[in-house]
């Protein structure tokens, strides 16, 4: 939503900014933090707010509209922090509830005993939350696709009854395909890699229409993919989980 507003935001600027009546009296100006006096020595200097562009209103709406893009590039960006943040609260939850999956091992001997004596509660609560944190660290290089099919295999989630076109293998690669926009984007990629041309063949690819080596230019309509498959992903996890504690398919009830 925010994302949405801000693009609005720059559509309604470019098109006051375009009016010609506005352009006949005014200017628009950028202003940002520069030297009082004009010194350049970092060292105790003073500063002051000073225009470091002016434009008249066509270059003023043009630099407005042609800002889109970035903004559309920033929001993939942003969805996919959240939706890591999102996964890994769903998996800490879990894990908070039953933490036996991550204390296996003679690594975590004595912290399984811990957990077992009610007189070390305490003890207990402050190695396991360094225990889950370290966890928590090491997975974020896993990759959200990874950490999300490991969630629903420990959690026993399945693929909603009521769903016939993905299912959470699609769900996985989906995260997946939104990753490497991001690390792309991320990292200032200018053209279309194989793995990312070759995701945007699948009948699951969001609405990516990305091809190999061509510019990489996020539109509206590619953010807009991000966000539906955002909503329908949360929906078949609400789904799953009514499905997993009623013990029913609401595929039957339909029907």
């Amino acid at each position: 939503m925010r994302w949405a507003l801000a693009i609005n935001g720059l559509n309604v600027a470019a098109e006051r900014y375009g009016d010609p009546a506005w352009a006949r009296t005014r200017a628009f100006q950028v202003r940002s933090v520069r030297p009082r006096n004009g010194v350049d020595d970092m060292g105790g200097m003073a500063v002051e707010h000073a225009p470091i562009a002016q434009w008249d209103g066509k270059t003023a709406a043009k630099n407005h509209m042609d800002t889109i893009p970035m903004l559309t590039a920033f929001g993939i960006i942003d969805i996919f922090a959240n939706l890591e943040t999102f996964v890994f609260i769903l998996y800490r939850l879990y894990l908070n509830q039953t933490p036996d999956s991550i204390i296996e091992g003679d690594d975590f001997k004595e912290l399984r005993k811990l957990k077992r004596d009610p007189a070390k509660d305490a003890e207990w609560k402050v190695a396991w939350e360094e225990r889950l944190n370290n966890w928590h660290r090491k997975k974020l290089y896993d990759g959200l696709a990874k950490v999300f099919k490991a969630f629903c295999a420990v959690t026993k989630l399945k693929t909603p009854s009521t769903y016939t076109h993905t299912t959470i293998d699609t769900w996985v690669e989906s995260l997946d395909m939104i990753a490497i926009v991001r690390n792309c984007l991320i990292h200032g990629a200018s053209t279309v890699p194989a793995n990312l041309a070759e995701a945007c063949k699948k009948p699951h690819a969001l609405l990516f229409d990305f091809e190999l080596d061509a510019p990489l230019e996020i539109t509206l309509y590619h953010l807009e993919g991000v966000e539906l498959f955002c909503d329908q992903l949360l929906t078949g996890i609400n789904l799953s989980m009514l499905e997993l504690h009623a013990g029913v398919k609401f595929s039957d009830i339909v029907d």
